[in-house]
């Protein structure tokens, strides 16, 4: 089963905090506890421990770790290996959610190349690395 998880910067310090993300009465928030809050969001949770975070700084986790086993989340920075010669061997790409799924979008030289796919077409992922992070504008 898909893991669902989210990161965020706390506001005031600017610490990440991981687990289930909420957003009500105007704030964002990221519950520490890793309890299924789509389950009880019906119900009271505000004993839960929760974090209210900048919404620009909130990215999901993709479900894969880099070569030094960190999750990799939406809007990293990755340095990517590709296995095939086909492809741009070593490239900086960005994650990016696009339409039903997790891609990288990069640019070359001359400017946009677009997604690729984390796995699948003529390219397959070697190795990722995150090298950085890129706060949204929201």
């Amino acid at each position: 089963m898909r893991e669902f998880k989210f990161r965020g910067k706390r506001v005031g310090n600017d610490e990440w905090v991981y687990g289930d993300l909420v957003r009500e009465s105007g704030e964002t928030y990221i519950f520490l506890d890793f309890v299924n809050t789509r389950l009880i969001v019906s119900k009271s949770f505000h004993h839960l421990r929760k974090m209210v975070v900048d919404p620009k700084t909130v990215g999901q986790y993709i479900g894969l770790k880099d070569k030094h086993n960190k999750e990799i989340y939406e809007d990293d920075i990755v340095d990517v290996v590709m296995h095939e010669d086909v492809c741009n061997p070593s490239t900086k790409y960005l994650i990016e959610y696009h339409n039903t799924g997790f891609y990288l979008k990069g640019k070359d030289i001359e400017g946009d190349i677009g997604f690729v796919e984390i796995c699948g077409g003529d390219c397959c992922i070697k190795s990722m690395e995150i090298i950085g992070y890129v706060q949204r504008h929201l």
